[in-house]
């Protein structure tokens, strides 16, 4: 019998750069117990090469750390090869679907689907969350990227989706070594409680770019030097400026502007929780106040970059823009914004160790 099932997750918005944390925070951010959690966590940043072209930027809060809260069962590439073999595709979504399980798919053509930018243009190897079925429509409910950039809620054909994993698992890119996670939050007997100590020692560690190797992703990273904390901005001013002066650099793209303007709003709504959560006084309590003016400036960057993109190619070529002088007035405002970020940074970490840690 015909049937449509759809798992509770709230959809977010928080954070969309990366996928390996926007997934995950699906579940987490629909659970009222770990709000605090949240909170405490998303400060502080590291960046790598990738590729030998891309810089990527990204948190230390990697999902890899997210044990506690969530269940992950991974299949191999050749495990899903198996799957689709036996009994196909779509009826091991449906399955793993009503035992609770989201399927985070890492083996998606999005050549084949018809709700991607790339759809028929490019044969690109990405991924989705599958978080629901009708079998009504023959549809499946999605998370990803749809057709204009953005991180949303989509449906797909059953037909599409099977062709697009087919094509994905039959050619993967050479570093993809698991096809799909099956997903599902964890019971939790209490609520998270915010850590003051533990949130001031993260914003100490992004104000004077303390190394935290442990938690770096380096399966698909170069073999270089990570660079964390606010050196992260350095290096991206670096190779912003050597683009201007002509000379060779890593890829800074829509990306990582959108980054860093997702990181100054994660910051400017922590410390806005502190300020309500722990109520200080005096200096801390307007250093606090200053921040929210360093993060609507990144959103100009943000929104600039954009414009620019959707000018040269209604945003068609979205990971970079080709315009040097447009280029250039996005570098000198990120140059601005993130001097006076740093001594703002600098100033509330030394005042939130001197109050909380």
């Amino acid at each position: 019998m015909s049937k449509r099932f759809v798992l509770d997750i709230a959809m977010q918005h928080q954070v969309t750069s990366y996928l390996n944390i926007a997934y995950p925070l699906l579940f987490i951010l629909s659970d009222p117990k770990l709000e605090h959690w949240a909170k405490e966590r998303f400060v502080h940043m590291y960046a790598q090469c990738w590729f030998g072209n891309y810089l990527r930027t990204d948190y230390t809060d990697s999902s890899r750390y997210f044990g506690d809260l969530l269940e992950r069962i991974s299949y191999s590439l050749s495990e899903a090869r198996e799957l689709a073999q036996a009994g196909g595709a779509i009826g091991f979504v449906k399955e793993s679907l009503e035992r609770g399980y989201a399927v985070n798919v890492f083996t998606i053509d999005l050549y084949h689907l018809p709700e991607a930018a790339e759809y028929r243009k490019e044969h690109r190897i990405h991924e989705l969350l599958v978080y629901g079925y009708d079998d009504l429509r023959g549809r499946l409910e999605v998370i990803g990227y749809d057709r204009n950039g953005l991180f949303a809620a989509y449906s797909v054909a059953y037909a599409s989706f099977e062709e697009a994993l087919a094509e994905a698992l039959a050619k993967p890119p050479d570093y993809l070594r698991e096809a799909l996670h099956l997903i599902r939050k964890r019971e939790l007997r209490h609520a998270y409680r915010f850590d003051p100590a533990a949130f001031s020692g993260e914003v100490s560690k992004l104000a004077f770019s303390v190394p935290d190797r442990p938690k770096l992703f380096y399966t698909l990273a170069d073999d270089s030097e990570a660079v964390f904390g606010m050196a992260v901005y350095d290096r991206i001013l670096e190779q912003m400026e050597r683009r201007l002066e002509g000379k060779p650099s890593l890829i800074v793209n829509f990306t990582t502007v959108h980054f860093i303007r997702e990181h100054g709003k994660l910051l400017e709504e922590r410390f806005a929780f502190v300020d309500a959560f722990c109520r200080p006084k005096g200096k801390l309590q307007s250093l606090l106040a200053r921040y929210p003016q360093v993060a609507q400036e990144y959103e100009a960057a943000r929104n600039g970059y954009l414009r620019q993109a959707m000018k040269e190619s209604s945003f068609a070529s979205r990971y970079k823009i080709a315009d040097e002088e447009a280029f250039g007035r996005i570098y000198r405002l990120l140059k601005g914004t993130t001097e006076r970020e740093k001594e703002l940074l600098a100033e509330l970490a030394t005042e939130l160790k001197r109050e909380y840690a």
